[in-house]
């Protein structure tokens, strides 16, 4: 019996010790395949990022490149007019001081001289003119160079701000793609853990299809062309438009204001489609978000009026050097007042919720520049210069060969922005009194003008464009993305008193359509080909040796050493046939746009995704 038990225990000892083998056998084959699945993740990061390197680094070098031969190849286009004005007022700048220009030139006004710069982009040409005297202190700089080492601070800011449109492109476009794969994601699986939280835990996601994006932009032939054959300043407020436009889809309203304000420190044309952000906001039923963007702005224009608010021009000094802000005459009451209630307001917010309210900060530093202008002895010169002398500057319906509405109504005898097209009732809301009791009504009605007539048709799509954003931002439609880059094209194509260069703007944000669909790539194709055409008609036809299309022959086979006359001549005969009917073309892509964004999807899917 005692053999028996024994020979039974150790057959149960044997087999626990055998099932105690399999079990660390099987703890033992999980824990390896993790380790060799996390080595194959590690493995799969390092590639993705070393060909992220790769395209990246090769994209810019060969833009930089292309940029180059731009400049070389349109010798015979350059458009000079623009920038010897911008040479004249840098070298002006220089010699009388940058911050003290605008009060010399006084009240801005139709019968006096004056400038339509925004104050970053007088400080740029200053600085180009001021680095080109160190450079060549025995140059008068009487005349300007032709070469692009004269030009170079001018074409590598234009560079950058390339690169910055590029990247506000990816940024906008990564986030929309992470859209629609969230959203795919909850339509497979509609269960309450699959909702739909703005970020994806893959970081991949989106990114190649954003690059894609962005090289298109980098690459861009209107871009190309404005800033490097032109060259012209019409890309510089892209990137802050588009990093503005990331901010708003983030909900970071009071950094999108203070976006938008710089850039309207460089080109105040963003301001013209910059309000739409604010007005999509308050379509969502963000009324807070509307007053932090409006607030930002404000607080941002204040950080440029800050000179002007607290500082006025001393006439007593003869001398003065190219930034003179040293030169000028402190306002001590203006400059308290600014410097006691923003440093009062953050103690007080510190003192009392122990964190600094930046909303109402940005709101007291902004009351408190503008209360220094207005009452301390600041002037406001700058921004008069900057965003009321283009408002009447040009009193024509088109300037240069700008394809938009206007431009087709020139061919049916409307030539006159002042012209009475539509007569309203009068109502009079309110009526104030001046100092001699005069009193002024505010009369609502009236004759509309053909300038005031298409402003407002401007307007009322781009308040259509922000309502439509709103709903599709509600769905997570990526078509949210082009309602918000639509007024650009609008602003091209409705709007009196447009340049032939502005659908540059609707053109930087194409590239971002490809995210909805290849169909909207295609529209957003449009605005390029059609920009392009128009920019190259004024610059071809503008050229210094106004080319006309009489050489068609002997032109040298690839590569050239530079563009040859004859193809210019060439291009210019076929501008010239595209102008102004393919304003047309146009207002039917615009059309298309509109319609497009009003057609439901499904549950939020593109066309492509159907």
């Amino acid at each position: 019996m005692m053999s028996a038990v024994d020979d039974g225990g150790s057959t149960i000892a044997t087999r626990n010790a055998s099932d105690d083998a399999a079990g660390a056998a099987t703890m033992v084959v999980p824990a390896a395949a993790h380790v060799h699945r996390d080595a194959w993740r590690w493995w799969q990061h390092t590639w993705r990022l070393l060909l992220l390197a790769a395209v990246i680094f090769g994209s810019m070098v060969g833009g930089l490149w292309l940029r180059e031969r731009v400049w070389e190849w349109t010798v015979e286009i350059r458009f000079h007019g623009d920038i010897d004005n911008g040479f004249r007022w840098g070298k002006r700048a220089d010699r009388e001081g940058y911050f003290s220009l605008y009060e010399r030139l006084g009240e801005p006004a139709r019968d006096r001289e004056r400038i339509d710069y925004a104050p970053f982009r007088l400080g740029l040409m200053t600085y180009w003119v001021h680095t080109l005297r160190q450079e060549y202190p025995d140059n008068p700089l009487g005349h300007r160079e032709k070469t692009a080492e004269f030009h170079r601070p001018l074409l590598t800011f234009n560079a950058i701000m390339g690169l910055g449109t590029a990247i506000g492109a990816f940024l906008v476009a990564r986030h929309a793609a992470r859209w629609r794969k969230a959203k795919r994601r909850q339509i497979l699986d509609p269960s309450p853990s699959s909702e739909y939280t703005g970020e994806e835990a893959n970081v991949w996601d989106g990114t190649w299809i954003a690059l894609a994006v962005a090289i298109l932009t980098w690459v861009n032939p209107l871009i190309l062309l404005n800033a490097h054959a032109w060259p012209q300043w019409d890309v510089w407020p892209m990137p802050f438009f588009l990093f503005a436009l990331y901010c708003s889809l983030r909900r970071w309203w009071l950094a999108a204001g203070m976006i938008v304000g710089l850039g309207a420190g460089l080109k105040g044309q963003i301001l013209t489609v910059g309000w739409v952000l604010p007005a999509f906001a308050l379509f969502i039923g963000d009324w807070r978000g509307t007053l932090r963007f409006t607030i930002g702005i404000a607080a941002s224009l204040a950080i440029i009026a800050l000179p002007w608010a607290i500082s006025t021009w001393d006439r007593s000094i003869t001398t003065t050097r190219a930034f003179d802000l040293l030169d000028r005459q402190l306002l001590w009451r203006g400059a308290i007042l600014v410097g006691s209630l923003t440093a009062g307001f953050s103690m007080l917010m510190l003192l009392i919720t122990r964190r600094i309210w930046t909303t109402t900060l940005a709101l007291v530093f902004a009351a408190a520049v503008a209360y220094s202008t207005y009452y301390c002895g600041g002037t406001d010169y700058w921004m008069k210069s900057s965003f009321v002398v283009g408002t009447w500057n040009y009193q024509e319906m088109t300037m240069g060969t700008t394809t938009n509405l206007p431009a087709i109504l020139r061919t049916y005898g409307f030539n006159n922005v002042e012209e009475v097209v539509l007569t309203l009732p009068q109502y009079t809301l309110w009526t104030t009194h001046n100092a001699n009791g005069t009193p002024t009504p505010f009369i609502l009605g009236g004759d509309v003008t053909m300038k005031v007539f298409l402003r407002s048709l401007f307007i009322g799509l781009s308040i259509f464009c922000a309502a439509v954003a709103a709903i599709r931002f509600r769905q997570r439609d990526a078509r949210a993305i082009v309602a918000l880059c639509l007024p650009w094209a609008i602003f091209y194509a409705v709007p009196a008193q447009i340049h032939e260069r502005y659908l540059l703007f609707a053109s930087a944000c194409a590239a971002m359509f490809l995210i909805v669909g290849r169909g909207w790539f295609l529209l957003g194709t449009v605005f390029m080909v059609i920009g392009f055409f128009s920019t190259l008609h004024t610059a071809v036809g503008s050229g210094r040796h106004r080319i006309e299309p009489n050489y068609l022959s002997a032109i040298p086979s690839w590569p050239w050493e530079f563009v040859p006359v004859e193809v210019w001549g060439f291009l210019l005969y076929v501008c010239r046939g595209t102008y102004p009917g393919i304003a047309w073309g146009l207002l039917f892509a615009i059309a298309a746009c509109l319609v497009g964004l009003c057609t439901p999807g499904r549950r939020g899917m593109s066309v492509d995704e159907r």
